[in-house]
Formats: C-alpha cells, sequence, structure tokens
C-alpha cells in the first residue's frame, strides 16, 4: 500500500505513490520468470543420466572398474573389482552458494579430493570418494552436482543486477533454486534405493 498526503497539485501529491506501486508491478512482473529457472529440469537430468545410472550399474554389474585420477585428472591406477555391495552409499553434496560450483573455483576445492571412475556399458561415471573402495575398508562415494551452475547463469541473464541486489533478491532466488533442485530428487529417488543407497549432505 502507498500513501500520500494530499495537496492542491494532485499529480505532485500521488507521484512518488505512483513511482512505488510501478516499481512493485515490475519485481511482480520478474518473479513470474522464476518458471523459466532451471532446477527442476536439472534435478530430473541428474537423475536420469547419472544417478539412476550408477545405481543401475551396481545392481546389474558382476565387475567395474575403479580408475583412480590425481589432481589433475591423470590417470594413477585402474583395478577391476568384484561388486560385493550392490547397494553402496552414494552422497549427493548439495551446495549452500551456487558460485561454488564455477568451474575455476570448483577445480581448487577439487584439486584434494581423490577421484575414481566407475565404468559402465553405458559411459564412465566419475565420483570423489573417501576411504579405501579397493580393499574394501571404509569408504564413501560421493558427487558434488556441477550441472547446478546451470541455474546460476539462468538467474543472472534473466534478471537484471539492480533487481538482484534489491531486498536481497539474488539470495531469496538462489536459495528457493537449491531447494527445489533437492527437492526434486527426493521426489524421483524411489525410496527403497534412497534407503539404501542414497543420502544428501551439505557442500561445506
Amino acid at each position: 500500500m502507498a500513501k500520500f498526503r494530499k495537496r492542491d497539485n494532485l499529480v505532485a501529491a500521488v507521484g512518488n505513490a505512483c513511482s512505488r506501486i510501478r516499481e512493485e508491478m515490475e519485481v511482480a512482473e520478474r518473479l513470474q520468470h522464476f518458471s523459466l529457472l532451471p532446477s527442476t529440469s536439472l534435478a530430473i537430468g541428474y537423475y536420469n543420466n547419472f544417478l539412476r545410472r550408477v545405481f543401475e550399474a551396481f545392481e546389474h554389474s558382476d565387475k567395474i572398474k575403479i580408475i583412480e585420477k590425481d589432481a589433475a585428472g591423470k590417470k594413477i591406477s585402474e583395478t577391476e573389482c568384484d561388486v560385493l555391495n550392490r547397494y553402496p552409499t552414494i552422497e549427493v553434496q548439495i551446495p549452500q552458494n551456487l558460485v561454488e560450483l564455477d568451474q575455476d573455483s570448483f577445480k581448487r576445492r577439487a584439486a584434494g579430493l581423490k577421484q575414481i571412475v566407475v565404468e559402465t556399458k553405458i559411459r564412465p561415471f566419475p565420483f570423489y570418494i573417501e576411504g579405501d573402495f579397493v580393499n574394501r575398508k571404509e569408504f564413501k562415494l560421493f558427487d558434488i552436482p556441477t550441472t547446478m551452475f546451470a541455474s546460476y547463469l539462468a538467474i543472472k541473464r534473466i534478471f537484471t543486477d539492480e533487481f538482484l541486489e534489491r531486498e536481497n533478491n539474488f539470495k531469496l532466488i538462489e536459495s528457493r533454486e537449491i531447494a527445489n533442485f533437492e527437492r526434486t530428487l527426493r521426489i524421483l529417488v524411489p525410496d527403497k534405493i534412497e534407503k539404501n543407497f542414497f543420502r544428501f549432505s551439505v557442500l561445506t
């Protein structure tokens, strides 16, 4: 609600109020663009083209090839392992800020992580790993969905900098995209798989 004081000059009296209403109309129009943001499609693609394929690989393969890479992406070892556990836990680490997934920022973050590649009949699937998978010691497979960076690019493309800086709109839109990506994944992953095979954590 925009208020104004009565004056003899009606145009001058309502000028500021009309400007505020006009600004709010522009904000409302921009908010309609939320439907154009890609988090739902990104989550569907990430599940169908990555997570589901990995589930199937562990479930239906007798052997899996583990390719260990160094921080520069160079192969340092290759081992073929029997699949003893068809339901290893795969942790998806959801970022708190989309800018963390920028290629340069992510390279610096991933430099200290140990990589493996699970080769299947379809294509190789890269993961990060903690622990020792080959010797069956405590290990954790995890992935960071860098595909979510497309949401950051879409936000920057659709909305003006002026709008994003106003009243912390960028943070609001970003948090909705991140939450929607995770929510969509939870809907897509069947309960029996999620219980045995899958969990979320926050990227720190």
